[in-house]
Parts: C-alpha cells; structure tokens; sequence
C-alpha cells in the first residue's frame, strides 16, 4: 500500500540553551503571523536542508541566515520523524550575553524562553516543546550541565 505523504521535508534546527537562576533557558523565534505554517508561535531556528548539504551544514546555514551567528559549540541532539518531515535538533550552549551577540533577521524577535513555561503553554510549536522538554530531561537524567 502506497503512503498518501510521499515525501518528506528535511529540516535542521538549532536550539540554543542556558541554564539562568538554576532553570534551563531556550532561546526561541517568535515567527510572524502570515506565515503559512506555525504563524504567531514560537519555535526553534532552522530551515531546510539544501541538496547535498550535510544536517550539520544546513543548520549552520540556517543560523547565519536567521541569528548573523556561528556557534562555538553546537552539537547533535537526535533526529525526530514525523509524517511529513524529519528535524534533526542541534544544541547550542550559551551565556548570558548571547541576545547581544545575535541579530534576529528571520521572525518577528528572538527571546529565552524558560522549561517551566514550554511544557504548559500552546504559543509554541509542538515539536519545539518537544525537544526543549527532553533536551532538558536528558540533562537531569545524565546529572550534567549543558
């Protein structure tokens, strides 16, 4: 039997993170209400991957297109499939002068976002909550920092 989703869009996404006040942080783009997909939410930055791009190369593109940024220190976090797509979520650990290193060129403005307010909120887009929530239960689990 065929599948009625025949292809599926490939997508990088960074997710850049902090820990502030004991409480882990996502700096998150607010994207503009005519969007035609996830208008007026919040969701990790990222794009499309390109032909012959690698995830890695996509995401850093991404990033330099949406922030005016390269990471220091991004790294793989895992891959989710879905019906339509597949989101490979990278990590970026930063400080707290990183909205001052950052030029939001892509959504209407970028902001830190904190665990507690992802898991009960529906301004932001499911698998973005997704990924803050087992980004931040894979570091409790493992007892390390980000």
């Amino acid at each position: 039997m065929e599948p009625m989703i025949k292809e599926k869009r490939v997508v990088a996404s960074f997710l850049p993170c902090r820990v502030k006040a004991g409480e882990m942080e996502f700096y998150l783009q607010k994207r503009e209400p005519n969007r035609r997909i996830l208008p007026s939410v919040f969701t990790m930055f990222g794009g499309g991957i390109e032909n012959g791009e690698t995830a890695e190369e996509g995401c850093l593109r991404e990033i330099k297109e949406e922030l005016n940024y390269t990471p220091k220190n991004m790294q793989y976090f895992t891959r989710y499939e879905v019906a339509d797509g597949v989101i490979d979520v990278f990590l970026g650990k930063v400080g707290d002068d990183f909205e001052s290193q950052v030029n939001v060129q892509e959504g209407e403005y970028g902001k830190f976002i904190k665990r507690s307010e992802i898991r009960n909120t529906h301004e932001i887009a499911l698998f973005t909550r997704l990924a803050a929530i087992q980004v931040a239960l894979f570091f409790e689990q493992e007892n390390t920092s980000i």
